[in-house]
């Protein structure tokens, strides 16, 4: 019973923190705006917040990374001791995240809608997209691959390499250190 009113709990929240997102014209994830129906939202918005916005004012002012920033540091870590093969994946991994997303995309910027559009761009994704269609960015190539009802797409297998290469490449937004 607890488990189940805590993720409702933390549903709520996820949602209080898209409206506050929503409101400072950011961009937010449509689905977490929906009411959920409990009652967590009155208790939380019926709390002082004076004690968390002096928090928020007197936290450090971190430095606004972007995508490419990111993965460059990650990729260049010298704690890290890559094969040749490794390097390859995790640089092919990084060419199609950037182009997807964008290497100027702010980190703060990436959030689930982000995440989920480039898994979906990924799942239409033509095989050897960048050879066969080099005219076209790979956003390109699987919208027509969509549009047109291609079939032959990369596995599911490589779409989960691209996304556990993303998810390797963290950054501490305060000391700027990467991790995995």
């Amino acid at each position: 019973m607890a488990l189940r009113r805590s993720h409702a709990i933390i549903g709520e929240i996820e949602g209080l923190l898209e409206s506050a997102r929503l409101e400072l014209g950011e961009i937010v994830d449509v689905a977490l705006l929906q009411p959920s129906g409990t009652e967590v939202g009155e208790v939380v918005q019926g709390m002082s917040l004076r004690a968390s916005v002096a928090k928020v004012e007197a936290a450090p002012i971190a430095p606004r990374y972007t995508l490419d920033e990111v993965y460059g540091r990650f990729m260049d870590d010298p704690t890290r001791e890559w094969s040749a093969r490794t390097r390859l994946a995790y640089e092919t991994a990084r060419r199609l995240a950037l182009s997807i997303m964008g290497a100027d995309t702010p980190m703060e910027n990436l959030n689930r809608a982000a995440c989920r559009d480039f898994m979906e761009t990924l799942r239409f994704l033509p095989k050897s997209a960048s050879k066969r269609y080099p005219d076209l960015t790979p956003r390109e190539a699987a919208e027509r691959a969509r549009a047109e009802g291609w079939s032959d797409l990369i596995s599911p297998a490589n779409i989960n390499i691209y996304l556990n290469c993303g998810a390797a490449c963290k950054i501490d937004p305060l000391s700027g250190v990467i991790g995995v």
